[in-house]
């Protein structure tokens, strides 16, 4: 088996994964996140393990291949008096998790439920293999409230889910990929994992990659910075303008400040974080374009007026295999000095977002400290809209802009289903109108609208705003 693809999720601006553990499987929904290596989802007995997730909690004794691993076999754990292995995971925003290293069997794959099938003894006739994680006992912050269930770590220390298909020979290269798009209503299928190469399906072949020089040496996935810009005019995709124009603004700042400490490719975090180091340079860039400070609170803005915000350019210092390469549009050759650097554009939809609740836009990009490492993490939000190449072994990460619809991997070309794909720049009433219509349509997703309608209306305020969002959700 080559690779292996499966649709991705959008929750609460996150992004996650179906998995199917067990014998008979259970369905669990886990948040991908390349900023880490632990595999957790909350089992059965798991106290304040949170009441909004998606599926019930995973439990252990209803599965026949599960099995909970003891001291001798500790893998990320550590040895516990009653010969179990403990395992904890703390993140930077705050969040945190504890429980036992077990081994169960998992089903990867493309629509597992489709492709699952079950004679009446309960056998499931697919290939399965087993995988190593944690059974969570409890959890706080992000991981109590969060839509999906768990998380599974994408990052290159063994225990991470390719790594593990890699070790036991269900993929052939150290290689994944990640197709993040986005829609304005959670839950709807917005891209793919590809485990073991790239799919070809979504537009892209590996040839059209442009690729970013990586440094694993820390375990992450680091990258490095060369110059970031303003286009002052906007414009979705790197090839609707020219950095050289007079509405472009570079950031006045050295290429060793703009990497300051390190910069890192985390899919777990939701948005770009900057070294507040750079602060100052972006409010300087920023009120020669607009005449005001990059903003740091929900702002009141028509979406009409946010689309002609300026767009933020990125030039990642780029591979030396780009030279030998045909150069896709978001590489820039420039032949000098950085020949074939990589262009990655983050446009207005990508570093604000419309908060529902509120109608107000609140900014994804952040250089005020948020995490105490005071390094740089580029998020989803960056990855946006690319197909991107986790090449572990040549130790480079490939980005082709890609739409990442799902649906050219669904349906055959020429069939496919015609699923409108919003505007990024839709209106507020707009965005309401389409979710109103979505929970009444579509109700065979409807245990994840229910979930959402039950969160959205938790944090509302005394109005009546949202009160046919509860109307639909009980249709």
């Amino acid at each position: 088996m080559p690779s292996i693809t499966m649709p991705i999720f959008q929750g609460y601006g996150s992004y996650y994964i179906d998995i199917f553990v067990g014998s008979p499987p259970q369905r669990q929904t886990v948040l991908i996140d390349t900023g880490s290596n632990k595999i957790a989802i909350p089992c059965y007995g798991c106290t304040d393990c949170g009441e909004y997730h998606i599926d019930p909690l995973f439990n252990q004794y209803a599965s026949d291949s599960f099995s909970q691993l003891k001291c001798s076999e500790c893998k990320q754990g550590k040895c516990n008096k009653d010969n179990t292995c403990s395992v904890s995971s703390h993140y930077e925003e705050g969040s945190s998790w504890e429980g036992r290293e077990v081994t169960d069997k998992i089903y990867p794959g493309e629509i597992l439920e489709e492709r699952l099938s079950s004679d009446n003894s309960g056998v499931v006739r697919f290939d399965s293999m087993p995988l190593t994680f944690t059974c969570m006992e409890s959890s706080k912050a992000e991981f109590h409230d969060q839509m999906a269930d768990g998380i599974v770590g994408l990052g290159m220390v063994e225990g991470s889910l390719w790594r593990q298909m890699y070790d036991q020979g269900i993929i052939q290269s150290k290689q994944f990929s990640l197709c993040l798009s986005s829609h304005p209503i959670q839950t709807r299928s917005v891209g793919a994992l590809t485990l073991g190469g790239i799919d070809d399906r979504l537009g892209q072949k590996e040839s059209d990659m442009a690729y970013m020089e990586m440094n694993s040496s820390s375990g992450f996935y680091e990258v490095r910075i060369r110059k970031i810009f303003l286009h002052k005019d906007g414009g979705e995709r790197t090839q609707d303008f020219k950095l050289d124009s007079d509405s472009t603004i570079m950031l006045d700042v050295d290429e060793k400040t703009l990497n300051h400490k390190s910069v890192v490719l985390d899919s777990g975090t939701t948005g770009t974080l900057l070294t507040p180091i750079l602060k100052d340079a972006l409010d300087s860039a920023w009120v020669e374009a607009t005449g005001l400070k990059f903003p740091t609170d929900d702002v009141t803005i028509t979406s009409k007026d946010l689309k002609h915000w300026p767009t933020i350019v990125f030039q990642m210092k780029g591979s030396s295999s780009n030279s030998s390469r045909i150069h896709s549009p978001g590489n820039l050759c420039d032949g000098k000095d950085h020949p074939c650097d990589v262009l990655v554009a983050l446009p207005p939809s990508h570093y604000m977002t419309l908060d529902l609740l509120t109608g107000k836009y609140r900014p994804l990009l952040r250089t005020d400290g948020a995490y105490s490492s005071d390094n740089s993490i580029l998020g989803s939000n960056f990855m946006r809209h690319h197909n991107v190449l986790f090449d572990i072994d040549n130790e480079q990460i490939g980005f082709a802009q890609s739409d990442c619809n799902f649906n050219h991997i669904l349906f055959p070309k020429g069939k496919q289903d015609q699923m409108t794909v919003p505007d990024p720049y839709a209106s507020y009433s707009e965005v309401l109108s389409w979710y109103k219509k979505d929970v009444c349509a579509n109700q065979k997703d409807y245990k994840r609208r229910k979930i959402m309608t039950m969160r959205m209306n938790r944090f509302k305020s005394d109005s009546l705003k949202y009160d046919w969002v509860d109307a639909a959700a009980e249709t």
